[in-house]
């Protein structure tokens, strides 16, 4: 038996031989990776590239970690734009103490940008599903609500974009939207028995 020591401390992530066989000079036997620092990959919209630079900080959210950010920093951008989803791989250096962040977990990354732009957005409970259409709920008087289908944008901080179907200053139900939605439905139902 021999005892094969790494150049480096780190973590085994895949182990190419086993006990007994017999390898050769220059035979890959395991993989070791040091996760004290690792890279989080996103896939950022061609549209979207020109606001993003090597340097740049990024805010790093994982599932496994509610109401967490981890902190990086943009290492690389990649030459290649994929033409199915239009989108090129913008890769973060982010520190990993404890080595919380594990292989192969699903982030959501998101870059601050000096960009800004004006756009109506609503609590993203505002928003409810009906029939498969992004709808809201348009307070016409204190006890009256009108159904309006609004097209939606991007998301993001707890709100949502409309793009279409809502005009600035009509008072919308957020809190109580769902409970709103189950009264319309019910009624539906209740007409379509009838």
């Amino acid at each position: 038996m021999t005892a094969i020591r790494a150049p480096f401390a780190g973590v085994i992530i895949r182990v190419a031989a086993a006990p007994g066989d017999v390898v050769e000079a220059g035979s890959e036997l395991f993989s070791v990776a040091d996760l004290s620092m690792v890279y989080v990959q996103a896939q950022v919209y061609e549209k979207d590239l020109g606001q993003v630079h090597t340097g740049q900080t990024a805010s790093i959210s994982i599932d496994s970690y509610p109401g967490e950010r981890f902190t990086g920093q943009v290492a690389s951008i990649s030459d290649l734009i994929d033409p199915q989803t239009r989108t090129a791989a913008v890769r973060c250096q982010v520190a990993n103490p404890g080595a919380r962040l594990k292989l192969d977990m699903l982030a959501s990354v998101q870059f601050p940008t000096a960009m800004k732009r004006s756009a109506l957005s609503v609590p993203e409970d505002a928003v409810q599903d009906i029939e498969g259409k992004p709808t809201v709920f348009v307070r016409t008087s204190p006890s009256q609500f009108s159904v309006r289908q609004v097209e939606t944008g991007s998301s993001g901080n707890g709100r949502i974009e409309i793009l279409r179907g809502l005009k600035e200053g009509e008072p919308v139900v957020s809190k109580g939207a769902f409970a709103v939605k189950s009264v319309l439905l019910g009624k539906e139902l209740k007409e379509e028995k009838e």
